[in-house]
């Protein structure tokens, strides 16, 4: 009885925000999200998973897998700009990895089958020791996005004890190492892993920053590599949400890794949901 009423509460909570359930996805964890002009979505594993990059129709269903030439050290991210794709190997659990990486390659070598990326190699220079203290555990990210000439890192909160902050690093997009430029900073919601930022989305016609945790949506004017004011936040009747992007009809996807409920899955909100819901 008690698992019906939680459904049917699941159920009542998707409607009214508008969150419809597109499809199963074909991966367990889809970390990184895109969709291109004709609807078709590319999306990722992550780490210790093969370097693939799968293209999926709108229901989720598999088309296809480019070979990416490159380790999945730890996938984490995916953005792009007019003419690139950016994939981030940044995962960092532990705060110990000195080989953070984004991989890039054109658009339009989508079309192939196998592809040799180049690699933006980068480093945070605040960090001095390898792990990071307990305190001082913010050099892992999942979220990563473009806006002009520069690629943004949204770092995870991992402080021990969570503090709910997050830091906002900026790189180069030329190939090459590169130091991370820190930013910005900003506080959300404390409370564990569970409030720490998991996907970034940036739309350039309202100048607003879309920042996803596993429980709620977040959307903050942003303007020359800074955080404006907190606009919305949204919580969302779902778990472990992993991935987030636009599309080219101004709706938001975004993806649900595997539970033991359930499989990945890829969602819709639609424009007028965000208008609305606020907490």
């Amino acid at each position: 009885m008690k698992s019906c009423i939680g459904i049917l509460l699941l159920c009542l909570s998707l409607s009214a925000c508008r969150l419809s359930s597109l499809g199963r996805l074909p991966i367990s964890e889809s970390s990184g999200l895109w969709i291109d002009s004709s609807g078709s979505f590319y999306s990722h594993n992550d780490g210790g998973n093969a370097p693939l990059l799968y293209e999926l129709d709108q229901k989720g269903h598999l088309q296809r897998s480019i070979n990416i030439l490159a380790p999945n050290v730890d996938w984490e991210a995916l953005a792009t700009d007019s003419a690139f794709i950016y994939l981030a190997d940044m995962g960092n659990n532990l705060n110990q990895r000195q080989d953070l990486c984004i991989y890039f390659f054109p658009k339009s070598a989508l079309d192939q089958k196998e592809i040799q990326p180049q690699k933006i190699s980068f480093y945070y220079p605040e960090q001095i020791a390898f792990p990071a203290a307990s305190w001082q555990r913010h050099f892992d990210a999942e979220a990563l996005f473009a806006q002009g000439d520069s690629l943004y890192i949204v770092t995870k909160n991992r402080h021990r004890p969570h503090d709910g902050w997050h830091y906002l690093y900026a790189l180069g997009k030329e190939a090459g190492p590169q130091a991370a430029r820190l930013c910005d900073s900003i506080q959300l919601k404390k409370g564990g892993l569970w409030q720490s930022v998991t996907a970034a989305a940036y739309r350039e016609g309202e100048q607003s920053l879309y920042l996803l945790s596993m429980r709620h949506l977040y959307r903050f004017s942003f303007e020359r590599g800074r955080f404006g004011p907190l606009e919305q936040r949204i919580r969302l009747p779902l778990r472990q949400q992993e991935a987030l992007c636009f599309g080219p009809d101004a709706q938001l996807y975004l993806t649900t890794e595997r539970s033991i409920l359930s499989g990945a899955k890829l969602w819709r909100l639609r424009p007028k949901a965000l208008k609305r819901l606020q907490e």
